[in-house]
């Protein structure tokens, strides 16, 4: 699946999902979110050159990806 907020890259954060042209961490960003800050906050506080939209499309594009079906190994 090609996301717009997010990708996994092995020369960039050693490979983690990140925010898509950051080394910012999608993990980071979930944890503050789920800690209770607001976009606006999380933008204000650790990533002021992020936009609010861009913060919201990373987390929404984590949870699509979080959600979708595991693929067979077998």
């Amino acid at each position: 699946m090609q996301y717009k907020y997010l990708e996994s890259r092995p020369d960039r954060a050693s490979g983690a999902l990140t925010i898509t042209g950051t080394r910012i961490r999608v993990a980071h960003l979930l944890k503050l979110v789920t800690s209770g800050m607001s976009y606006q906050q999380i933008r204000t506080e650790w990533y002021p050159q992020l936009s609010v939209a861009t913060l919201r499309g990373a987390v929404e594009e984590a949870i699509a990806h979080l959600s979708r079906p595991a693929t067979s190994h077998a």
